[in-house]
């Protein structure tokens, strides 16, 4: 387990983590619909080494989920199914959120790094996410820069009007 401000720690995320992700998710989305149950948990068993909770007093207050895919090709939000290609080459960010009453702890910052870790120490080349609700400049902090193949239009506009596809490298420092 890694370490927090205070007595958070992180770790990796369990299905029985699942009830206390989707409430954390539900307190911080206002741009789109949460994602169900069952999407969440596609991708936890897809990934399961690049999916982590942090917890306070044994409770999960903020996660990480990261699924590798094959850039620019990135799953639809909410499928029901998890299938990463056998050729991935990215580890795809989909989702950090904190809860709100923990925003300011840490635990952000110290999931990215962990879900990073992950992606230098796997097999994956690069790293990539969809910034949404204004959250551009936080990953450009953690060395993600905006890109904008033009096949990706229809995906973002289902996140909101500004979302944005972000890259880096996995070897690049944090």
């Amino acid at each position: 387990m890694t370490s927090l401000h205070s007595d958070l720690k992180v770790r990796p995320m369990a299905v029985a983590d699942l009830d206390a992700v989707l409430r954390i998710q539900a307190a911080c989305y206002t741009a789109i619909e949460p994602e169900s149950r069952e999407s969440l948990q596609a991708k936890l068993q897809a990934a399961p080494d690049t999916c982590f909770v942090a917890v306070a007093d044994r409770q999960p207050v903020a996660y990480a989920i990261a699924v590798p895919v094959a850039f620019p090709e990135l799953p639809v939000l909410d499928q029901p199914h998890c299938d990463p290609p056998p050729h991935a080459d990215a580890l795809y960010l989909h989702d950090v959120a904190v809860s709100p009453t923990l925003r300011g702890s840490g635990a952000a910052g110290a999931l990215v790094r962990r879900v990073m870790d992950a992606a230098r120490h796997g097999q994956w080349r690069q790293m990539c996410l969809i910034a949404i609700q204004g959250s551009s400049s936080y990953w450009a902090r953690h060395g993600f820069r905006e890109v904008a193949p033009r096949e990706m239009a229809a995906k973002l506009a289902s996140y909101g009007a500004d979302a944005r596809l972000m890259w880096r490298g996995a070897e690049a420092g944090a």
